[in-house]
């Protein structure tokens, strides 16, 4: 089992900035990410991460989105039926991390998982039905899944914790014969810069 690191981190900029980090957000890559691979069986399995769009507007809920996608670095084929558990928190490091945002399993039959995300302060609510193996969130045939709550609401670190535990099959889960517990195939954690711009320059808080 291999992991990794990508994070997501909210700055706020002012109008007159916007455009220049906009450019240098799309020029530079830095909301979305390709991971180094790690085996499966005799598969090289790297994990595809957009976050969209790459500029927030602090103050005002903006509609957004996260996609994941599970790949075949040899040849650049999406892997299907993945669980995926997810885990969203903030803060600026690992010792102030605090409530996750988001703690679920989401499985994507055709492995692309986009979850559509709908900031408000309301408490966190996910549409949609649950596998009966792990209870996780099933995709649409599309992949989509709209996730509603406090997310992306604020600028700031954005921590993504990412584990696969299921593939190719929706039956086949990783549980290791001597534990009997859930293992995952694959660990990730994601780091991704995203800017965000405010409306007003003088109400600048971080």
């Amino acid at each position: 089992m291999s992991s990794f690191s990508v994070l997501i981190m909210l700055i706020v900029v002012s109008p007159f900035e916007y455009y220049f980090f906009n450019q240098k957000a799309y020029a530079d890559g830095l909301s979305q990410e390709n991971l180094p691979p790690a085996s499966i069986g005799n598969r090289q399995a790297s994990v595809y991460v957009k976050v969209n769009p790459p500029v927030l507007t602090t103050g005002a809920a903006q509609n957004a989105y996260m996609q994941f996608r599970l790949f075949d670095a040899n040849n650049n084929q999406t892997i299907q039926h993945v669980t995926y558990q997810i885990i969203v928190t903030r803060g600026s490091s690992t010792s102030t991390l605090g409530k996750p945002l988001l703690l679920d399993f989401f499985h994507a039959h055709n492995g692309l998982l986009t979850l559509k995300i709908e900031p408000n302060n309301g408490p966190l609510t996910i549409f949609g039905e649950q596998d009966p193996f792990l209870q996780a969130w099933v995709a649409d045939p599309g992949g989509n899944i709209l996730v509603r709550g406090p997310l992306l609401l604020q600028g700031g670190l954005y921590h993504f914790h990412i584990e696969i535990f299921s593939i190719d099959n929706d039956r086949n889960i990783f549980i290791p014969a001597k534990h009997r517990n859930l293992m995952p195939i694959l660990a990730s954690e994601m780091f991704i810069i995203i800017f965000g711009i405010i409306k007003d320059k003088t109400t600048i808080q971080l």
